[in-house]
């Protein structure tokens, strides 16, 4: 019992310290991804997503029609 009462009294410094630590610690910094010759790399993302879902916008119309059109008929 007593050795417990001991390990709750400590276990506050504990956590204090490990806070204290943590906030010692500096974030990592994200590397800058380069060239060879030292040069930053430029940003080459495009609207692939946006262009595929207009795409599939417009299948799903041109389908539409079409089976109207096969209805109709």
């Amino acid at each position: 019992m007593k050795e417990t009462g001991n390990d709750i009294k400590q276990s506050t410094e504990v956590i204090s310290k490990v806070i204290e630590i943590k906030k010692e610690k500096e974030k990592p910094t994200k590397p800058e991804h380069k060239t060879e010759k030292g040069g930053v790399l430029p940003k080459t993302a495009g609207n692939y997503l946006f262009g595929a879902l207009i795409g599939l916008v417009l299948m799903g119309i041109a389908f539409g029609l079409i089976r109207k059109a096969i209805l109709t008929n």
